[in-house]
């Protein structure tokens, strides 16, 4: 896993959108925002995916290895697939897109 800030690729302004228009055509991902309070955690199985963390922090840590990482605001990172935890840290609500790159069976375009 390797953490990226935001400003490293791109000069618009971190957004849905903006990360909307780093994936085209939207058709071959699925995104998926949330919202988490502080504090709280998920813990769902994946397959790859990258991890936007638009505010607040989290830690996420990969079950099968045990490898973590640590986001902030602005940074994102491409997650292995697999069983996660995902724990919303700091004082201020998490909010994340989390992108997931489609199989071209399903792909409309």
């Amino acid at each position: 896993m390797h953490k990226q800030h935001w400003s490293s690729v791109s000069t618009d302004t971190m957004s849905e959108a903006a990360i909307r228009a780093r994936h085209i055509p939207n058709s071959h991902y699925r995104f998926s925002p949330k919202r988490l309070d502080a504090g709280s955690e998920r813990s769902p199985v994946a397959r790859e995916r990258i991890e936007y963390v638009l505010s607040g922090a989290c830690s996420i840590t990969i079950d099968a290895t045990g490898e973590g990482i640590e986001l902030g605001a602005q940074e994102f990172a491409t997650l292995p697939a697999g069983t996660y935890r995902l724990v919303a840290t700091g004082d201020e609500p998490l909010h994340v897109v989390t992108v997931f790159p489609l199989p071209e069976s399903v792909w409309t375009e």
